[in-house]
């Protein structure tokens, strides 16, 4: 195990890595940053001026290996348009996007668990069909979309919850179910699927000769054995937390990493996209790290030798 951990480590050096020049050299295309910074009215003196103060002057392989060597420390450089250091700035808005990512992700799995199961215990039958019915028009709605409409009804109509911000609980419902719809239908198809796989298994059947309660049947035997792909797609909603956000933030007036990502784009403010497209990465790779452990534990047949 200690093993397998060591190399899986090491496997995500290169993949961080090759994301992080991937971005750098697609950030460069987008554009001069001292133009949108300055405004139209400045002069080339004054564009010059404020590239070689922040370094833009410089070769773009130097600019990346300066940038990467400060990673490493934690030094990810100063803002173009706060003028603020770049991690003091994220770490300021990452408590708010880890909330409505955590309040998404429990959405779904309190969700999307319980339906996935009812609808395969209960398959072909009435409430099946409805909720698969209600899956494939969850699918079809994009978040964003879904977002403005619920702005629309719940807020602007009906006066229930606010239109955007981040304040108290009522804050937090419509953003929540904004971007945890997809990872909702996200889990109920997979633990729908994964469930049915398991219930025609051999040892399902034998459990129900030892005289064991339909309960315990479909808890403690079928649903931890189909945990084991719906655990893979928890760790992939992830990185559907972090894109989506980008999204729902900005639509609902979120002040996280999304609406600040989307802000950092339009002004070209490279420090800033670079370490949140590094930061992002990181969390997603280790994350999916953690998933690979995790199949030990929940099947002990699993062994990374």
């Amino acid at each position: 195990m200690r093993r397998y951990i060591i190399n899986r480590i090491l496997q995500t050096i290169p993949t961080i890595i090759g994301i992080s020049i991937i971005s750098f050299a697609v950030l460069r295309l987008t554009g001069d940053p001292a133009s949108i910074v300055l405004g139209e009215m400045a002069t080339p003196e004054a564009i010059s001026q404020y590239r070689a103060e922040h370094g833009l002057d410089a070769p773009l392989h130097l600019q990346y290996l300066r940038f990467m060597r400060g990673a490493v420390v934690g030094d990810f450089g100063v803002s173009l348009r706060y003028r603020e250091p770049v991690a003091r700035l994220l770490l300021d808005r990452l408590p708010a996007t880890l909330q409505l990512g955590a309040s998404s992700l429990i959405l779904s799995l309190l969700v999307g668990i319980p339906v996935g199961v009812f609808s395969a215990v209960r398959r072909h039958g009435l409430l099946d069909s409805l909720l698969r019915g209600v899956v494939l028009l969850g699918q079809a709605i994009p978040g964003f979309y879904l977002g403005i409409l619920m702005i629309m009804l719940f807020s602007v109509q009906l006066h229930w919850f606010p239109t955007g911000g981040r304040g108290g609980l009522k804050h937090l419902v419509l953003p929540s179910i904004a971007l945890g719809s997809y990872m909702v239908v996200l889990t109920v198809r997979f633990t729908r699927a994964s469930m049915l796989d398991v219930l025609r298994h051999d040892y399902i059947r034998t459990a129900y000769g030892k005289g064991l309660s339909y309960s315990s049947v479909i808890l403690r035997h079928a649903l931890r054995n189909a945990m084991i792909p719906l655990v893979t797609v928890i760790g992939l909603q992830t990185a559907t937390i972090f894109s989506g956000a980008i999204v729902t933030e900005t639509v609902f007036s979120w002040p996280g990493l999304g609406r600040f990502t989307v802000q950092a784009v339009h002004g070209r403010d490279f420090p800033v996209v670079q370490t949140v497209v590094l930061f992002i990465t990181t969390v997603v790779v280790f994350i999916n790290l953690i998933v690979d452990i995790a199949y030990a534990f929940l099947d002990p047949r699993i062994r990374y030798d």
